[in-house]
């Protein structure tokens, strides 16, 4: 067997290449084909690059007509010099000074619930209060824990009250949740 010849998959197969099998030469022509096209079209570039510029001539026809041509055909023809071509560029963009919007006021506090805001706490400073003291005809421990469930009462009246007002200013101002 040829040396150039190698073994796929632990079987000698006597067919394949060194080099990735059938196609590999067409893909390295193909490749070779591809970098020589480059190469010609990059030389041509470079050779045309210095033939593109052209010189401008300005003629006047008997007429008194100017007509600019690169082909200086009469005697009436000048050699224009036109200078380098104009370049315009906007002006630099003016910065942006972004300034936060201003918070929007928060609307004013209704006076019934702060009202009842009110009571809650009153009614909660007397409970704790009420449960410090122990008054003189409250010789029953059971006398005692009446009085602070009235005030337990009054406390969680208090809190209910303000509760609906908080569910009802929600509800007129058309905050309320989905149902």
């Amino acid at each position: 067997m040829p040396p150039f010849y190698t073994t796929c998959a632990g079987r000698e197969t006597g067919r394949e290449p060194l080099g990735g099998g059938f196609g590999y030469n067409q893909k390295i022509i193909y490749m070779e084909k591809r970098m020589k096209k480059a190469l010609i079209l990059s030389l041509l570039y470079w050779v045309a690059l210095p033939f593109a510029h052209a010189e401008v001539f300005t003629c006047t026809d008997r007429y008194g007509n100017k007509v600019y041509t690169q082909n200086a055909g009469s005697a009436n023809c000048k050699k224009a010099d036109i200078g380098r071509p104009s370049i315009y560029s906007a002006e630099p963009a003016k910065p942006v000074h972004y300034t936060p919007p201003a918070p929007a006021p928060e609307p004013a506090p209704d006076p019934a619930y702060q009202a009842a805001e009110k009571k809650v706490k009153d009614a909660q400073r007397a409970l704790e209060e009420g449960k410090k003291v122990r008054y003189g005809n409250e010789r029953n421990y059971a006398r005692y824990l009446e009085r602070i469930a009235g005030l337990e009462a009054e406390v969680k009246k208090a809190q209910d009250k303000l509760n609906g007002l908080s569910v009802g200013s929600a509800v007129s101002e058309g905050n309320a949740a989905p149902r």
